[in-house]
């Protein structure tokens, strides 16, 4: 049996079938306030968890949990433990309002769902609700959504369970699924799992699986050959400043060295290969046009439907990088000529969400544009004295959602609220295109982060002729909700193909700007009256990776952002339309310094001017002891294991000069003798001078 930690509860059952394991992890909710709505319907909210969205369903609160299953193993049963509950109010639970997409208002609202609120049934049903098995880095991991409220529409009123006692039952795997990642157990592969799993001491039970085949790398860059000089720089900076080991693959080596029908496969293959030697992020250097690509991409099919009026999005094709990121099966497990839907991963489940390495474009076409964005880059990762200041800028999404309410939402997981802030909001009356312009090329914004309606060519009101206004020489990060900002292949609303979209221009088309965007490929959505709409929610994500998570990596933390929501995602409420879209125009390695001790041991990282070479880990600083053979450079001094001083192979004594292991006696001798003679090889005991064995 294991006994698994969560706060201060723990159960451990005594019996489960032969050969099983059984995990028991206790959730405690603190209790709910009450929200009343002006329509008499009341909210039931839980500070720090998201709530049940579907249009026309009752709001409740939710949380993941999150299972690591043992190393080998299978689920063979989840159930909830029976616990008390008690009646938290009376009255009706208010229902969720429809979904928009950011290109025009809302122009309707949802109606109650009559089959629940008319039923006599609990809603939730089931106050937990398993989902796919999921991998990350080698570790199998079982997310469960919990419901502590539910609405019980008979009685009309709210009941509250404050505890809930989750029991995972497992077996040895009859067959491993196909197409798994080994597990690793590099220290940054162990780092990101203890964040994402309630019970992180499992991990430590697990046993590596994979020998790495070729040189270790933390850093790859894909890109045509001909761009190979003009990203030495990059790569070499990348060495100097952070100490990654970095490898340039071009496309064509790719598509003559990996046997698979697709370039995308291909492409795929190739980062599978290198995750055994260590990789941990994946630069991809090209445009992906349409029928005109520099590096293909592969297309992801997802669909949501408004349950209201039954408008029906679909995308069979998102413009994603998710492919590239999330490597566990095919993503096409049915074998049609779509990927990437929620019965497209091993044995009918969802495909692989968690990401086993970290991906971002530069969406370039041309060597100039290369140039630019590259350039940013280093720039910004060089600007050690960067300001630590935010530019949010809320736009009127319809008359009952404020641009502005929505980013003050983001703003509160902004850490301890003492960051500087300029807020461009529509409830303020600072929002226009001037005031933008100024902020901007004060040369003081690390983050600028947008919220409003939008397209290919237009955002924030700026279109591509606008962006040469920006004459700023410190680069941001942007992040924008609006539609289709982010067409990295340039389809628009239409479908038809369009010129190079708004997150290229502030990129790479301009010598001012963002050194990197987080934009949607397609719609963005947004919830009519609330704060917590699709996007948002995944804004808010990435501020709580940054400030509350210390996860300074621009595409870490967003990924980190996106898996958080798990539980969230339905065809009914766009989170997994809202989670393929959000695509990285940057490099996914690049650090802000929204925090310059994000681990707090009290050093400040290299990346803000200081000497901790490792922000995310508490136990690697200057000063800190250096740890033998387990490949890291524990107390930043740019050692290594045998390297270091510390780790120094050749043991023997202070004053013999030979190269090897011998007495402590301090005779010269190369080998192992006794500590009077002198010879060469071994002998007897009695410290005689002979070369051979003596009796």
């Amino acid at each position: 049996m294991r006994r698994v930690f969560l706060g201060l509860f723990v159960l451990c059952l005594l019996s489960a079938p032969a050969g099983a394991d059984e995990i028991t992890l206790t959730y405690h909710f603190a209790q709910p306030a009450l929200a009343a709505h002006d329509d008499g319907t009341v909210e039931p909210v839980i500070a720090g968890l998201n709530q049940h969205l579907v249009p026309g369903e009752p709001i409740v609160p939710l949380r993941t949990a999150w299972v690591a299953l043992p190393q080998g193993h299978e689920v063979v049963s989840v159930r909830l433990e029976p616990a008390k509950a008690f009646v938290l109010t009376r009255g009706t639970a208010a229902w969720c309002p429809n979904f928009g997409p950011l290109d025009q208002p809302i122009v309707h609202d949802a109606q109650p769902n009559a089959a629940i609120y008319s039923g006599a049934l609990p809603f939730p049903a089931a106050q937990y609700r398993p989902l796919s098995v999921q991998y990350k880095r080698g570790v199998a991991i079982l997310p469960v959504v919990l419901y502590p409220v539910q609405f019980q529409p008979g009685r009309e009123r709210l009941s509250f369970t404050p505890d809930l006692v989750l029991h995972v039952t497992t077996r040895p795997q009859r067959r491993r699924p196909a197409d798994i990642l080994p597990f690793r157990g590099l220290p940054a592969d162990l780092r990101e799992l203890r964040q994402r799993v309630d019970n992180p001491e499992l991990i430590e039970t697990y046993e590596v699986e994979t020998i790495p085949t070729r040189d270790a790398i933390d850093y790859l860059v894909i890109t045509p050959k001909k761009w190979v000089a003009d990203l030495q720089e990059l790569v070499q900076h990348k060495a100097d400043l952070f100490g990654l080991r970095c490898e340039i693959a071009t496309m064509e080596d790719i598509q003559q060295v990996m046997t698979a029908q697709t370039d995308q496969k291909k492409i795929r293959d190739y980062i599978k290969l290198r995750y055994n030697d260590g990789l941990q992020w994946v630069l991809i250097v090209g445009d992906a046009d349409q029928n005109n690509e520099v590096i293909k991409l592969r297309g992801l099919f997802v669909t949501g439907t408004d349950p209201d009026d039954g408008t029906t999005y679909t995308e069979q094709r998102m413009a994603s990088d998710q492919y590239y990121g999330c490597l566990d099966g095919s993503y096409n497990g049915n074998g049609n000529n779509v990927w990437g839907e929620p019965d497209d991963g091993p044995n009918g489940g969802d495909v692989d969400l968690l990401y086993d390495v970290h991906v971002g474009r530069f969406a370039v076409d041309e060597r100039w544009q290369l140039k630019i964005i590259a350039g940013k880059t280093i720039a910004f990762e060089n600007d050690f004295a960067m300001p630590h200041r935010l530019l949010f800028i809320g736009e009127q999404a319809d008359e009952q959602s404020s641009g502005g309410v929505m980013k003050e939402e983001v703003y509160k997981h902004c850490g301890d609220q003492t960051i500087d802030i300029i807020r461009l909001y529509d409830n303020n009356g600072l929002f226009n295109h001037q005031n933008i312009v100024t902020a901007v090329n004060s040369n003081t914004v690390q983050w600028l982060n947008h919220m409003g309606h939008a397209d290919v060519t237009d955002n924030m009101t700026f279109t591509p002729s606008d962006v040469g206004e920006l004459t700023n020489t410190r680069f941001y990060l942007g992040f924008s909700q609006g539609c289709y900002s982010g067409s990295v292949d340039g389809v628009d609303v239409s479908g038809m193909a369009y010129a190079d979209c708004m997150a290229e221009q502030f990129t790479s088309h301009y010598t001012g700007g963002a050194f990197a965007y987080f934009m949607n490929t397609r719609y963005g959505f947004y919830l009519t009256g609330r704060v917590d709409g699709p996007s948002n929610v995944y804004d808010w994500s990435l501020a709580d990776a940054f400030f509350n998570g210390g996860i300074p990596h621009i595409g870490a933390a967003m990924d980190k952002g996106k898996e958080d929501n798990i539980g969230m995602l339905s065809p009914n409420n766009m989170m997994r339309w809202a989670w393929y879209t959000l695509f990285l125009f940057g490099d996914p390695q690049t650090p802000m310094r929204l925090n310059c001790d994000n681990d707090g041991d009290g050093f400040v990282s290299v990346y803000c001017g200081g000497k901790d070479c490792n922000d995310e880990d508490p136990n690697i600083h200057p000063g800190a002891t250096e740890i033998c053979n387990d490949g890291v450079d524990n107390n930043c001094d740019g050692l290594i294991d045998a390297q270091d001083p510390t780790c120094a192979s050749a043991d023997d004594d202070a004053t013999d000069d030979d190269a090897v292991d011998d007495d402590a006696s301090g005779d010269d001798d190369a080998a192992d003798d006794d500590a009077t003679d002198d010879d060469q090889g071994g002998d007897d005991s009695g410290g005689g001078d002979n070369s051979g064995c003596g009796c």
